[in-house]
C-alpha cells in the first residue's frame, strides 16, 4: 500500500500476523474503510503498558519443590545455549556485564535505535539470562522494542513487533511478552498468527487484579500466561487470575539488570516481572532437544517428539505437567494451583502421571485425562475414576481442555460426574459433551466418581483435568461444637447444652459455591405461640453484619439453607432456663450456577450434521418486534430498550429450551406504565407454554422487577402491549433453563396425609393476581397439626393488607380462631405453628398488583 495524503497516513502494514496495516487517518477515509465490504473489523490504536510496582526480593524459588527457600539454585541440566529469546518490550541495554556479550537489538517498531531508554526491557532480559540474574544463562537476548521510553506502546507497534518476528526470527524461538493492555481481538489473532510459525509465546497475566482473560495478550489461549507471587506462594495483591493464567512465578521484589551502566541493578515487582521466568524455563526445554541422551523423570514428564522439537502446545502442556502443584495462596477464581518448577528430578507435590481409562485416584494433584489425550480418544470407551480425599476434604476437578462429541443430551459420548463414591443417579452433578470447558466442578463430600462412555462414531480430543484436595474452613467459637467431618453442634451434643450458651460457626467452601446447610437433628427451645427462647440464627454472608437468613427454633428438622456466596455465618444463643438436646448440622459446598448438559459442537475431521444444541435458538421471527431479542446472549427487551418504547406496541417472545428443563426468566431493569391505583395501562403477560392459550403466570407493569418466573415446562409465551398514551423504558431480561419445578397442588385442597408440601399458586413461580386460595388440614382425633413454613416471598406492607397467607383453627377462616396474624414479607416467620384440635385451614390472597414467589410449607401430625 503506498497511499498517503493528508487525510491517510500508514503506519505499519501486516502480511504475516494479519493481512492489514495501521494507519492515521481522517474522519471521513475511516468511514469509507468501514463500508469497504473488504474489510473484516477496524479496531481503535490501543496503549499498553509495561506496568510495575516497587518492592525487593530473589530468584530461588523455581527449582525447589517446597518452601522454605534453601539460598541455592540447582536447575535442571542445561543452559539455553543455541536458544533465541525475543524480549518484546522497551528494548535492551546490551552493553551491560550481566548480558556476557549474549544480547543484542534485534528491531524497533518505534522507528529508533533499539535500546533500552526505560529499564523494563532490560530488566526482563535479565530475568530470562543475565549471568547473575538470569535463569536460562546461555540463552542469546534479542531485544525487540514496541514500548517507548515511559514503558508504554500501541497495540500496532507490537503487532508490528510480531510482524517482524514471523518474518526475522531465528528458530528455536521463544518470545518473552512482559507488558498488558485492555482486550485487543487484533492484537490476540497477532500472537495465535506467531504460536502458529513455531515460536513460543510467553506472556504476563497483568496487574488489575482481575481475571486475565479480560486482557491481551494473557487473554489469548496460545499464549502461555503468568502471574505473580510472592515468596509465600501466595498472589500478588495485583496480580490478574483467572482460567486464562497458566502458571505462577516469583513476581514480587525481583533483582535484574538496569540501564544506565555496565553493572546497574533495579528490584520491581509485577507479572511482567514473573513472565520472564516462563519464558526462560521454556528455552530449557528447548535447550534439552539438542541434548537427546538427556531424560527428565518427573511426577509428569516433559514429552518430547521422536524428530527432536516441541511444539508451543508442547511446551505449555510440559511446563504444566512438571509445574509444582497444590501450594499458590488466594489464586483467585478460577486459577490454576500451578507454580513454575525447573528444579531436578520428581517431588512430593508435582502431579502424578496422567491416568489410564479407569482408576483409583488419592493423590492431591492428579491428573486425570480421556484415553489416548492428547490425541483424540477413542471408539466405544468405557472408563470409570474414583476419587477419594480424606475426611474434612472436598473434591475440586478443573479441567483444562475439554472436547467432546457434543449432543442435545450428551446421548452420543459423555463424562457422566456424581457427587459420591459411585454411579448414584441422585447424586448426578452433571452430564457433559462439546467443547465448552465446564471450570472447576466440586464435590460436596470427600468423594468423586467419573464415567466416561463414547458411542462407534465420532471423537473428539477428549479432556484433561487436575484434582486438588481441598480442605474446608470451619471456626466454631464454642468447645467440641466442630469435627473433621464437615459435622457441627450444639454444645454437649447429644446431650442437654447449657444455658446462657452463645455459640459462632463460620464456614467456608471454595470459592464460585454456595455453603449448604443440611440438618440431621434440631430440638431447640421455643415458645407455645411460635417465638423462640433459644435459636440457631444464620447469616448470608462472613459474620453478623450480613443478611438474616432466619431465625429456627422447635423440634422440625429447617429446610436446607445455602448461602448467596462460599461463607455462611450461623449464632446459637440459649437463655437461662429450659434446655434441651440442640442440634447436629452438616456443611457442604453447593454450586451456585449449575452447568448446562451439553454446549455447542466440537470441530472434527468428520463432516456431520451438528446435533440439536443445550438451548433452543428461536428461528426468526420469534421475537416478533425489530430489535427486541439478542439470542446468543439470551437478551430480550422492550421496543427500542433503553430508550422509551412506542404508542401501541405489540410484541411476541417465544422461547424454548431442553427437554426436560424449564425456562427460567429473570429481569435486569423493568419499567411499565401502570396507573394510579395499580392498574396496567401498558403490560407484560408471560404464558406457562407455547402460545396465549396456555395458563397465565401473570401480568406484569410498574417499576418493580417482578421475581425471577419460572414455568412448568421448556417453553413460555410471552406478550408485551401498550396502549395509544404514555410511554416508559420498558424492560431488559434474560432467559435460561433451569430444574423443571416441583409440582404444587391447586387451592381449595384437603390433605390427610402428612409430610405434604402446602404452597402459594403456581410456586415457586410467581402467584397470580387477585388469589383466593383455601386448603384444611385434617389429622387423626386426638391429635394435632404442626405446620412449618420453609420459604416465605410474599408482597410485604406493614399489616399485611395486599396479599397474605393465614392459619386458622378448623375447616374455614374465622377471625376467632386464628393460629396466626396474616403472614407477609421474605422473611420466614418464627416456626412451627401449631393448632389446637385435629384440622386446620390456610388462607392465601394476594392483590391486583405486585407478585411474589410465595411460600412453601410442610406439615406433620403431633
Amino acid at each position: 500500500m503506498e497511499f498517503e495524503s493528508p487525510a491517510f497516513r500508514l503506519l505499519h502494514q501486516y502480511n504475516n500476523v494479519l493481512n492489514g496495516f495501521a494507519a492515521e487517518m481522517s474522519m471521513e477515509a475511516l468511514e469509507k474503510f468501514r463500508q469497504n465490504k473488504v474489510v473484516e473489523y477496524i479496531e481503535e490504536d490501543t496503549r499498553f503498558s509495561a506496568s510495575q510496582t516497587e518492592i525487593p526480593w530473589g530468584l530461588d524459588r523455581i527449582d525447589q519443590i517446597s518452601l522454605p527457600l534453601d539460598g541455592l539454585y540447582s536447575p535442571i541440566d542445561g543452559t539455553g545455549s543455541g536458544v533465541n529469546v525475543y524480549i518484546m518490550d522497551s528494548g535492551i541495554y546490551p552493553e551491560h556485564n550481566d548480558f556476557e556479550g549474549r544480547a543484542e537489538i534485534a528491531f524497533d517498531a518505534l522507528g529508533g535505535d533499539g535500546r533500552d531508554c526505560y529499564g523494563h526491557g532490560s530488566f526482563c532480559a535479565g530475568v530470562v539470562g543475565g549471568a547473575n540474574y538470569g535463569v536460562a544463562k546461555g540463552a542469546s537476548m534479542k531485544g525487540v522494542r514496541v514500548l517507548d521510553c515511559n514503558g508504554d506502546g500501541y497495540t500496532s507497534e507490537i503487532i508490528a513487533g510480531c510482524e517482524w518476528l514471523v518474518t526475522f526470527a531465528q528458530q528455536p524461538a521463544v518470545v518473552s511478552a512482559s507488558f498488558s493492555g485492555s482486550k485487543s481481538e487484533t492484537l490476540d489473532q497477532a500472537i495465535s498468527d506467531l504460536v502458529a510459525t513455531g515460536i513460543v509465546v510467553v506472556g504476563s497475566a497483568g496487574n488489575n487484579a482481575d481475571d486475565g482473560c479480560s486482557y491481551s495478550p494473557s487473554g489469548s489461549a496460545e499464549c502461555i500466561t503468568v502471574s505473580a507471587m510472592d515468596d509465600k506462594d501466595t498472589r500478588a495483591n495485583f496480580a490478574n487470575y483467572g482460567s486464562c493464567v497458566d502458571l505462577f512465578a516469583p513476581g514480587i521484589d525481583i533483582t535484574s539488570v538496569w540501564i544506565g551502566n555496565a553493572d546497574a541493578t533495579y528490584t520491581l515487582s509485577g507479572s511482567s516481572v514473573a513472565a520472564p521466568h516462563a519464558a526462560v524455563i521454556v528455552t530449557n526445554f528447548r535447550q534439552m532437544e539438542h541434548h537427546t541422551k538427556y531424560v527428565i523423570a518427573g511426577a509428569a514428564a516433559i514429552l518430547l517428539s521422536q524428530d527432536n522439537t516441541l511444539t508451543p502446545a508442547e511446551v505449555k502442556l510440559s511446563l504444566e505437567s512438571r509445574a509444582v502443584m497444590g501450594t499458590v495462596q488466594q489464586a483467585g477464581v478460577g486459577s490454576p494451583d500451578r507454580i513454575l518448577y525447573i528444579g531436578e528430578g520428581d517431588g512430593p507435590n508435582t502431579p502424578s502421571p496422567a491416568l489410564a481409562c479407569s482408576d483409583t485416584i488419592t493423590e492431591d494433584g492428579s491428573i486425570i485425562t480421556s484415553p489416548n489425550y492428547p490425541n483424540n480418544y477413542g471408539n466405544n470407551e468405557d472408563c470409570e475414576y474414583l476419587i477419594t480425599a480424606g475426611q474434612g476434604y472436598v473434591i475440586s476437578l478443573t479441567f483444562d481442555t475439554f472436547d467432546i462429541e457434543d449432543g442435545s443430551t450428551c446421548q452420543y459420548d459423555a463424562l457422566e460426574i456424581y457427587d459420591s463414591s459411585s454411579a448414584l443417579a441422585s447424586r448426578k452433578i452433571g452430564s457433559y459433551c462439546g467443547s465448552i470447558n465446564p471450570g472447576s466442578v466440586v464435590s460436596t463430600d470427600n468423594a468423586m466418581y467419573m464415567e466416561f462412555t463414547t458411542d462407534e462414531v465420532i471423537t473428539g480430543q477428549g479432556f484433561r483435568a487436575t484434582v486438588s484436595f481441598i480442605q474446608l474452613a470451619a471456626e466454631c467459637s464454642c468447645p467440641g461444637t466442630c469435627d473433621n467431618n464437615q459435622q457441627f453442634n450444639s454444645p454437649n451434643y447429644p446431650n442437654n447444652y447449657n444455658d446462657n450458651d452463645l455459640c459462632e460457626y463460620k464456614f467456608s467452601v471454595p470459592p464460585g459455591n454456595g455453603v449448604l446447610i443440611t440438618w440431621l437433628d434440631f430440638n431447640v427451645e421455643q415458645a407455645f405461640l411460635g417465638g423462640c427462647f433459644d435459636s440457631v440464627t444464620i447469616y448470608d454472608g462472613e459474620d453478623d453484619s450480613y443478611p438474616s437468613i432466619g431465625e429456627f427454633c422447635g423440634t422440625s428438622l429447617p429446610d436446607p439453607i445455602t448461602s448467596s456466596s462460599n461463607n455462611i455465618f450461623l449464632v446459637f444463643d440459649s437463655d437461662s432456663s429450659v434446655t434441651r438436646s440442640g442440634f447436629q448440622g452438616k456443611f457442604s459446598p453447593a454450586s451456585l450456577n449449575p452447568p448446562p448438559s451439553t454446549s455447542p459442537p466440537p470441530t472434527t475431521s468428520t463432516t456431520v450434521t451438528p446435533p440439536e444444541t443445550t438451548i433452543y435458538f428461536p428461528p426468526e421471527g420469534n421475537c416478533t418486534c425489530m430489535g427486541t431479542c439478542d439470542i446468543e446472549s439470551r437478551l430480550f427487551n422492550s421496543p427500542n430498550y433503553p430508550d422509551n418504547y412506542d404508542d401501541n406496541s405489540n410484541c411476541v417472545y417465544r422461547f424454548s429450551v431442553s427437554p426436560g428443563r424449564s425456562v427460567i426468566i429473570n429481569w435486569i431493569d423493568f419499567d411499565v406504565e401502570q396507573g394510579p391505583l395499580g392498574e396496567c395501562y401498558d403490560s407484560l403477560s408471560v404464558y406457562d407454554g407455547t402460545d396465549n392459550t396456555a395458563p397465565l403466570i401473570g401480568l406484569y407493569c410498574g417499576a418493580t422487577p417482578p421475581g425471577d418466573i419460572t414455568a412448568s415446562s421448556n417453553n413460555v409465551f410471552i406478550t408485551f402491549e401498550s396502549d395509544g398514551l404514555g410511554t416508559r423504558s420498558g424492560f431488559q431480561a434474560t432467559f435460561d433453563e433451569t430444574i423443571v419445578p416441583t409440582p404444587t397442588p391447586e387451592c381449595d385442597g384437603t390433605y390427610t396425609d402428612e409430610e405434604i408440601v402446602v404452597t402459594s399458586p403456581r410456586f415457586p413461580a410467581n402467584y397470580p393476581r387477585n388469589a383466593h386460595c383455601e386448603n384444611s388440614i385434617i389429622a387423626p382425633s386426638g391429635q394435632r397439626i404442626e405446620f412449618t413454613f420453609l420459604t416465605m416471598d410474599i408482597e410485604f406492607q406493614d399489616s399485611c393488607n395486599f396479599d397474605s397467607v393465614q392459619l386458622f383453627d378448623g375447616l374455614e377462616v374465622n377471625e376467632a380462631f386464628n393460629i396466626s396474624v396474616p403472614l407477609c414479607g421474605t422473611i420466614v416467620p418464627p416456626n412451627p405453628f401449631y393448632s389446637t384440635d385435629n384440622t386446620m385451614h390456610v388462607f392465601f390472597q394476594s392483590d391486583a398488583t405486585i407478585q411474589g414467589a410465595g411460600f412453601n410449607a410442610t406439615f406433620r401430625f403431633v
